[in-house]
């Protein structure tokens, strides 16, 4: 339909397949001043530090998603209603959506998952802000540090445009603040996290019927 974007649409059967962003949610998880920061060892970032992070499964909250990938890489037990909203961010170019949530733990015990290699808590000057797995982190801690300071929180809603570029971001329930375009992400492809061909309910589709209308 016209204004619609072009869909996969089998050439046999007209069947339309539709094509959802995934949700990928990660954790800012504080002891005191400290936070929790664990060491990739597998691909994409193998070596890198990032907050526990990961997709949500079916049948999952997104909070529960966030709490399970807490424990399964840094071995912290956090419960789900524990967990506070911070951050929202739309990345259409990759076809996600990241939900950062923010909670607060009373053990500094860790124990690093099999996705990772080491798993500490850091004070602020003690980051390794090099090693992050990706720069843009640097303002998703940043701007959890200046809240700690404070010990005021807000939730945080932030957008990307199709050419990665960040085009707005604001804090909700307060006034609307446009930032200056910056870089974000580098396209992927997208046969990266969509393959009609594995769709158990395909029927007559194959890679060779389908077409992009």
């Amino acid at each position: 339909m016209r204004g619609e974007p072009p869909r996969l649409v089998c050439t046999q059967c007209t069947r339309i397949v539709y094509e959802n962003p995934k949700v990928l949610v990660m954790s800012l998880i504080t002891f005191g001043a400290r936070l929790l920061l664990v060491r990739r060892a597998t691909a994409p970032q193998a070596g890198m530090w990032a907050p526990p992070a990961g997709f949500v499964e079916l049948g999952e909250t997104m909070h529960a998603a966030a709490a399970r990938e807490v424990r399964e890489e840094a071995g912290v037990l956090i419960a789900p209603d524990e967990l506070d909203l911070h951050v929202v961010s739309n990345l259409p170019l990759i076809g996600e959506i990241y939900v950062c949530f923010r909670g607060v733990t009373k053990s500094d015990d860790v124990r690093a998952g099999q996705e990772c290699d080491d798993s500490r808590f850091f004070a602020h000057d003690e980051i390794p802000w090099e090693r992050l797995a990706y720069p843009q982190l640097t303002s998703y801690i940043d701007g959890l540090f200046v809240e700690i300071v404070r010990n005021s929180y807000s939730v945080h809603y932030t957008s990307a445009d199709q050419q990665g570029m960040r085009v707005n971001s604001y804090v909700i329930g307060k006034r609307r603040t446009l930032v200056e375009p910056t870089a974000v992400f580098e396209p992927h492809p997208k046969g990266d996290y969509f393959d009609p061909t594995q769709d158990p309910d395909g029927g007559c589709c194959d890679a060779a019927t389908w077409r992009r209308r």
